[in-house]
């Protein structure tokens, strides 16, 4: 029998920050986002263009404040005006031989040299040894090991159970497209009772059934409000304000925003009736003891039945997004709305690939992930709003970039990559137009293969793409003159994004003569900031079939 995963995507926030006054809503864990301000510790910075001899600018790895008069350099030319683009030279990326045995290339002024690793599975990885031409390499001792041999991030770690559980079931019917609405309209102010997942464990769930009351009749939506609410005047009141908001948002921006760049959600779906519930409780985050600010679980397009697994009982049903009332009362649109804009994707994709694709699962979370943060962005709640939770998930990959494997979410940082995986969507649609966004979800295939298919429709690979990605995130925005494969249309990954500035990619220092063993996850990015002066460094990657791995060299 098929053996369709169910997916439990969720939304999260630190408690620490959801228990604070203010808005909520940045992220930093698993499939769920979770919330976590940058660190403020960075490996070692990269010089700004004024401090070296290269012409990249902006490189420190926070913003510096401004400064009316920044001192040119001797070859500088006059100081443009405040309107006038700064007159900068184009950077070259330089191929850097590997594993040949040579002495590579010298370094009499300031370079940086970025490796990207389009290849290899989560251990083990490539190795990359450093050393003085002049006194050869140290022999590579260290080998690469995973962090966990599973989800470390609890909502992870749910999907994976609900997946145990739905091992040797049938898939859920297709949705029938060309019926009608076989059940009738609800009318505002009707009570049902509903299942809400209040923790999420390694091994199992809870939850708690709660009664809610439809506020709110859109055209492509029900809004529900668990009736707790009801229990303060002052909260019942916003609450009916925020409800109208979002039942018009969904049904005029984000419906219309997510159908055309995803395809359609099941509809009219597994109860007959083409309206997405969207329900809004504090069981959703578990009454403020967890930081979920929402999620989308599959279990609900099965219909409980006896035959089916205990996890199955408790299905509401119906296509159905879960909003924590925390973010709804005390948030900003950013929290709320982009949280729903980013949990409609999860159905999306779950109808195009396994209702519709027929498949056992949804896309590969990386994937599938970053086509909800894309979704975000999208709806105009990202880094050009001057969404926090996009900004600080791209802020933490920056920071730390050859930490984060783009496709190895378990064994990252917190056992997630929002950072990473949003940037990839986004600069797939700047480079080859967002049709290419529709055409990944929509077909058939799944994961990497499924990409690479879509890229040859296009005249080009996956590995080539990669390594692409990781040359425009160090250089966007730093400089002129590089190829319009290595820079962002729609971002600035170093300067001001609409109304949010990043800071670059940070380098790490490679200090020779002194040897060095740098560990390369697979489908990573790392950046080195080399040394001034007269050295010859010489580099050997192990294992020696390098295909995949590709260092350049980023000359001024």
């Amino acid at each position: 029998m098929a053996r369709p995963t169910s997916r439990l995507i969720a939304l999260m926030l630190p408690l620490a920050l959801a228990a604070g006054s203010g808005c909520v809503g940045t992220p930093t864990t698993s499939s769920s986002i979770k919330r976590r301000p940058p660190t403020t510790a960075v490996k070692s910075p990269v010089p700004s263009a004024a401090a070296s001899a290269t012409n990249l600018k902006g490189a420190t790895p926070r913003p510096a404040p401004p400064s009316p008069s920044p001192a040119p350099s001797a070859a500088a030319s006059p100081t443009p005006s405040p309107t006038a683009a700064p007159s900068r030279a184009p950077v070259m990326a330089q191929p850097v031989a590997i594993n040949q045995g040579s002495d590579g290339f010298s370094t009499s002024t300031r370079n940086y040299l970025v490796v990207s690793v389009a290849t290899g599975s989560p251990a083990p990885a490539y190795q990359m040894a450093v050393g003085d031409g002049a006194l050869g390499v140290a022999s590579v001792k260290e080998s690469y090991k995973t962090l966990s041999s599973g989800p470390r991030d609890s909502h992870a770690a749910f999907r994976a159970f609900e997946q145990a559980q739905m091992a040797g079931l049938p898939l859920p019917k297709p949705p029938a497209y060309k019926l009608q609405q076989t059940v009738p309209t609800l009318l505002e102010g009707v009570e049902k009772k509903f299942w809400v997942i209040t923790s999420f464990d390694r091994n199992a769930y809870k939850d708690v059934q709660i009664t809610a009351k439809l506020l709110k009749v859109g055209k492509h939506c029900y809004v529900f409000v668990d009736k707790k609410i009801d229990e303060s005047a002052t909260a019942a009141a916003t609450m009916a304000k925020r409800a109208a908001e979002i039942q018009a948002t969904f049904d005029n921006q984000i419906y219309p925003t997510n159908v055309k760049l995803f395809g359609s959600e099941p509809n009219p779906g597994v109860d007959g009736d083409p309206h997405v519930v969207l329900l809004i409780s504090p069981a959703v985050g578990n009454y403020g003891a967890d930081t979920t600010l929402g999620y989308f679980s599959q279990r609900d397009e099965y219909l409980p039945s006896p035959d089916l697994p205990a996890i199955f009982q408790h299905s509401n049903g119906r296509e159905m997004l879960y909003i924590s009332s925390r973010i709804v009362l005390t948030g900003s649109d950013e929290d709320y709305m982009g949280t729903v804009a980013h949990e409609f994707q999860h159905m999306i994709n779950y109808n195009q690939k396994v209702l519709v694709g027929r498949n056992q699962q949804s896309d590969d979370l990386w994937i599938d992930e970053g086509m909800a943060m894309y979704a975000i962005e999208a709806n105009g709640y990202g880094l050009k709003s001057g969404g926090r939770v996009l900004a600080d998930h791209v802020k933490r990959y920056q920071q730390e970039p050859g930490d984060f494997s783009l496709v190895d979410w378990d064994n990252n940082p917190d056992g997630i990559g929002y950072g990473p995986v949003y940037l990839f969507m986004v600069y797939l649609a700047d480079r080859f137009s967002e049709s290419i966004i529709k055409d990944i979800v929509t077909a058939k295939g799944l994961g990497i293969p499924n990409i690479e298919a879509k890229l040859k429709e296009r005249k080009t690979d996956f590995k080539t793409v990669f390594h692409d990605w990781a040359m425009a995130n160090f250089l966007d925005g730093r400089t002129t003159g590089m190829s319009e494969a290595h820079k962002y249309q729609s971002l600035e990954m170093t300067g001001l994004s609409g109304r949010t500035r990043l800071d670059g990619v940070s380098a790490s220092a490679l200090r020779l003569p002194s040897n060095h063993t740098w560990n390369l996850r697979p489908y990573t990015a790392s950046y080195f900031e080399m040394p001034q002066g007269q050295l010859t460094p010489r580099f050997t990657f192990t294992p020696n079939t390098t295909t995949g791995v590709e260092p350049r060299l980023v000359l001024p």
